[in-house]
């Protein structure tokens, strides 16, 4: 069975911690793997599938 990914992008988002709060709140968790950078934010849904909080203020790394 293929895995469902649900990618959730906050847009004009003034507090990125904040979303992740309200999130967390009504039920997420946040995933032990996370990205290494301030833009994206990994989360679990309470089945465990994973999504992403954006932050598009923040800069894309760059290319290694």
């Amino acid at each position: 069975m293929a895995l469902a990914r649900l990618a959730l992008t906050v847009l004009d988002c003034d507090d990125p911690a904040a979303a992740e709060a309200e999130a967390v709140r009504l039920g997420a968790r946040r995933a032990h793997h996370q990205p290494g950078n301030r833009r994206w934010r990994v989360l679990l849904d309470p089945a465990g599938h994973p999504f992403c909080l954006c932050d598009w203020s923040q800069p894309l790394d760059s290319p290694t």
